[in-house]
């Protein structure tokens, strides 16, 4: 039955969709609901330190409230994605109010990087909205979901077990993460070590 609902969405959405990066020979890392102070620009030294990029899918008003720290993801060579402006629930009542999100947050971001944003993660994972879809195919980006989840957002390490580590991650995965909270620096310290011990790369999505 899950085959099938993707099958339609995919459908709808003109092939928007992308849950994995198949044939690639990376890893590809994102970070959700930043940019935070005290995490993200750890994060950011963290990945300096292993050579690594990721994608960070930013929201709107965090980034006017940490215009400097998102301006630093750039700097650094990450890539800058969206995440919404408000992230709420609201955001999905109709097709207006989700492209206003979506608008808005790509004229921030592109104040930064001189470039429209090409990717949109909706909050929550949330793609089998009618007005997301037809949002997102109007504007021309892709719908950017994952398949690893790190389950980071739990606020306890102990919770974080074998099955979700992202050491075990393959090339090709999309992994989510979220730079909203500090347990994303504990497990980066701990698992890029043994990625690059597998002699995996973690790269930034491609424009």
């Amino acid at each position: 039955m899950r085959h099938r609902v993707r099958s339609l969405v995919q459908f709808i959405s003109g092939e928007r969709i992308i849950w994995t990066m198949p044939r690639s020979p990376a890893l590809y890392l994102t970070f959700d609901d930043g940019p935070t102070e005290g995490v993200t620009d750890r994060i950011l030294d963290i990945l300096d330190d292993y050579g690594m990029s990721a994608t960070f899918f930013v929201e709107g008003k965090k980034v006017e409230k940490n215009w400097v720290l998102a301006m630093e993801i750039h700097r650094r060579g990450h890539l800058l994605a969206n995440h919404s402006y408000s992230h709420c629930r609201e955001i999905y009542d109709s097709y207006s109010r989700i492209k206003q999100e979506i608008t808005s947050t790509n004229h921030i971001l592109e104040s930064i990087t001189g470039e429209r944003p090409r990717y949109f993660r909706p909050p929550w994972g949330v793609y089998n909205n009618a007005g997301l879809l037809w949002a997102c195919r109007r504007l021309q980006m892709k719908i950017l979901l994952w398949s690893f989840d790190s389950k980071d957002s739990f606020d306890d390490v102990r919770n974080y077990t074998r099955t979700n580590r992202i050491s075990s991650a393959q090339m090709h995965d999309i992994v989510l993460m979220h730079d909203d909270n500090a347990l994303a620096v504990e497990i980066l310290q701990r698992e890029l070590p043994e990625i690059r011990r597998r002699n995996m790369v973690a790269r930034r999505l491609p424009e």
